[in-house]
Parts: C-alpha cells; sequence; structure tokens
C-alpha cells in the first residue's frame, strides 16, 4: 500500500485524481497510507517518508466532499487531524520503541529519539513516560539520570494519570512517580512544588 501511495505522492494529486471524484479518492489514499504506516513494525526510510507525507497532506486537506454537509466534512476533517496526528506521533516515537525493545535496550537512542519527539509534542503524555523508561534504564550506570528520569515520569503522570493502565486507575502511574521521586529525595518535600511546573 505504501509503495503505491508513495508513487502517486510524488505527483499532483488533484491532476492525477481530478473533479470532485477523484476528492473522495484522495482522502481514501491518503487515510490508507496513514494507516498503513502505523501497522508497520520496522518501515523502510521510504516507508516512513511516504506515512509522513501522506500524514501531512491528510491533516491540511480541505477541500470540502462534494454533497457532505457542513457538519459531517467538519466531523470527517477532524478524525482526518486525529488519524494524521496519530501516524506523525507514532513516527516520531518509532526509533524510540525499536531502541528500547534491543535486547540490550539502546537507552541513549530512546533518550535521544524522545527527547527530540518532546521538543515536537510537548503535550504528550505517552512520550514523557517513554522518555522516563528511556533515562531511567540509563541511570543503572550513570546515576545522574535518575533525577530526569523521575521528572519526565511526574511530568507524564501530571499529564495523563491514566497512562499505560487499562483499568484507568488514576492513582497507578502517579503513586509509581511519587514514590521514585521520595526514593530519589529522601521524603516528599518539593514534590508538589515540581508537578505545578
Amino acid at each position: 500500500a505504501l509503495d503505491t501511495a508513495g508513487d502517486l505522492l510524488s505527483k499532483d494529486l488533484t491532476v492525477t485524481f481530478p473533479g470532485p471524484a477523484g476528492q473522495a479518492a484522495i482522502i481514501r489514499l491518503l487515510y490508507n497510507a496513514v494507516w498503513a504506516i502505523s501497522q508497520i513494525a520496522s518501515p523502510t526510510p521510504a516507508e516512513l517518508t511516504t506515512g509522513a507525507k501522506a500524514a501531512h497532506q491528510l491533516m491540511t486537506y480541505d477541500q470540502p466532499l462534494p454533497g457532505v454537509a457542513a457538519d459531517k466534512w467538519n466531523e470527517v476533517r477532524a478524525d482526518m487531524r486525529e488519524k494524521s496526528a496519530a501516524a506523525l506521533l507514532y513516527i516520531a516515537m518509532l526509533p524510540g520503541i525499536q531502541a528500547m525493545a534491543k535486547q540490550p535496550p539502546d537507552c541513549p537512542a530512546a533518550e535521544s529519539t524522545y527527547s527530540k519527539a518532546l521538543t515536537e509534542y510537548p503535550d504528550k503524555a505517552a512520550i514523557s513516560y517513554e522518555l522516563g523508561r528511556a533515562l531511567n534504564c540509563e541511570a543503572k550506570t550513570m546515576p545522574d539520570k535518575q533525577s530526569p528520569a523521575v521528572w519526565e515520569f511526574l511530568r507524564a503522570a501530571t499529564i495523563d494519570p491514566t497512562l499505560g493502565n487499562p483499568s484507568n486507575d488514576k492513582k497507578k502511574i502517579q503513586t509509581f512517580a511519587d514514590n521514585a521521586y521520595v526514593r530519589l529525595h529522601g521524603s516528599a518535600e518539593g514534590l508538589e512544588q515540581l508537578r505545578l511546573q
């Protein structure tokens, strides 16, 4: 799917798929490419490029489909943006996911990936959590990484207390982060101020 999409995305889609009927084809092509990239565990560089290009185009596509009511088009646009953003987030996090999956994990590579991703997506708790995991992994041999790891866990728990917990126990991540802070600092003093940062 991404090979075909890559070839088509190298052209002007409005020329390849002209007119009102072409609009639906363009949206389907972009949706399919966005879906496909998020299903590939080890995409090639070309697949990553195609997936990112499709996600960016889908996110900004603003030609209303003929015959679709304005309120329905707005719902479709919101879904297009959501799916695109999820694919771009996956692409940004993928090298970190792959680095942590290695045996032994490549913690420095994961830290670098997640730090970069966090600059692009500062509101994503999952990135802070994964950065915390990478830093915690590095702290085994570099104790100075423990404090930043705790900070990232606290940040993730503050942004989304239900992160990583299917039962949505809002205290699980927060309790984990709080306990890590206390272990590191010897008390909970300053913890509340840190959460507010």
